[in-house]
């Protein structure tokens, strides 16, 4: 059956990178024909700048999962009218804790988690790419309390080539997407609900619609859609909430579907799932995804980096994030 669908522009640069960069650490010949030299990857946690940078950036989580195995769950992609290619990719990362770093001493612990990804591909080259992995799904897997990763990991001894700066927040400002209706009117549901409209998730929601939400929390039906973007709003209430890039595709075989990406930007100053109110700035980086049926969304991926965003708070705001780039010096 697959032989009979036909592969979407900038398809083959996404399964190039993802397999080289995320599956198999492949960064030969195949990476860098699909990977541009000066490669940027806009991550959760962290900005990333050049061939290099990215490359390694994607070790730390290998190296504690040395099985682990990523597969590609949905994939969609847009030509634009200037010829460039963007596409958004959900992966499902599933291995054994059983090595040291990043997320602490070897547990021998199976974990599962999400990664979003969204790029940019322009002659022939992946030139963008912002990624989001669900970090706070792994440490509920390992039983840390994501503040104390954050405070270990604010506390540790960094490399040459990671540095803090304010860089890994820069304002890249809404990008276009495509014209798809379903990516258009799930964005103005979101940004109608962001704004105090929580009663449209009955209104478009379908009842039993399965959700996936930031932390590997799963959950059904339109309550607990709005219990999650409810709880946002309330971490961040006076917080600038933004759709950055829609896309949406109607594939042969598939059902309807539409990929954003998003960013609250602004100050921790409300009760919610981050504790009390400290009022220090933050920036955080979400993909969501979402398929469509007779009765609205019956299916949403919504993820940001809740790691990212214990150490913004806990360390003093968004210059707090680890921004890699090439060659840089810790000051």
């Amino acid at each position: 059956m697959k032989d009979l669908v036909t592969e979407q522009s900038g398809d083959v640069q996404m399964r190039a990178l993802i397999d080289g960069l995320w599956r198999s650490a492949n960064f030969g010949a195949v990476f860098e024909k699909a990977v541009h030299r000066d490669v940027v990857l806009h991550g959760g946690e962290a900005e990333y700048k050049g061939r290099l940078a990215v490359a390694t950036s994607a070790l730390g989580p290998m190296v504690a999962c040395p099985d682990r195995h990523v597969i590609c769950e949905d994939m969609v992609s847009h030509k634009m009218a200037d010829a460039r290619d963007i596409g958004a990719a959900r992966l499902r990362v599933s291995g054994r804790h059983a090595g040291g770093g990043v997320w602490g001493a070897p547990t021998g612990r199976d974990i599962s988690y999400s990664v979003m990804v969204e790029t940019t591909v322009s002659d022939d080259r992946v030139t963008d790419i912002w990624r989001v992995r669900d970090t706070g799904a792994v440490l509920s897997a390992l039983d840390i309390a994501p503040e104390k990763w954050a405070d270990d990991m604010l506390g540790a001894t960094l490399p040459d080539d990671v540095v803090f700066t304010d860089a890994a927040v820069t304002d890249h400002g809404a990008e276009a997407g495509n014209d798809s209706d379903w990516a258009h009117v799930w964005s103005d549901l979101l940004e109608r609900a962001m704004e105090g409209g929580f009663q449209l998730f009955d209104q478009q929601y379908d009842p039993g619609a399965a959700l996936h939400y930031a932390g590997g929390v799963t959950a059904h039906g339109p309550k607990s859609a709005q219990a999650f973007w409810l709880n946002l709003r309330s971490c961040f209430p006076s917080a600038e909430f933004r759709i950055l890039r829609k896309l949406g595709g109607d594939a042969p075989l598939a059902a309807p579907r539409a990929a954003l990406r998003w960013e609250i930007r602004g100050r921790h100053d409300g009760w919610g799932s981050f504790g009390a109110p400290t009022g220090k700035e933050v920036v955080i980086l979400g993909l969501s995804q979402a398929e469509f049926g007779p009765d609205g969304v019956r299916r949403e991926w919504s993820i940001f980096d809740v790691g990212s965003v214990w150490m913004q708070i806990r360390k003093g705001g968004f210059s707090s994030r680890l921004a890699g780039t090439a060659g840089a010096r810790k000051t």
